[in-house]
């Protein structure tokens, strides 16, 4: 949570500074967004990996990768 949250709000933030603009400016923000939604959700990922794995290895089991 503490991972996904900062970015979460950027992505808010992004999509909020989108409203109300002229389409270019608008599509320059999405594109922005789109790009850092990417981002976010490799490391949400690679949060949730991480927080797997150390259960598994906590309870002694292998994730089998």
């Amino acid at each position: 949570m503490a991972c996904a949250l900062p970015g979460t709000i950027v992505h808010y933030a992004l999509g909020h500074g989108a409203m109300g603009r002229p389409p270019a400016v608008a599509w320059a923000i999405l594109v922005l967004d789109a790009l850092f939604v990417g981002y976010l959700a490799l490391l949400i990922s690679g949060a949730n990996y991480v927080v797997a794995a150390r259960v598994a290895a906590a309870k002694g089991v292998s994730l089998g990768v």
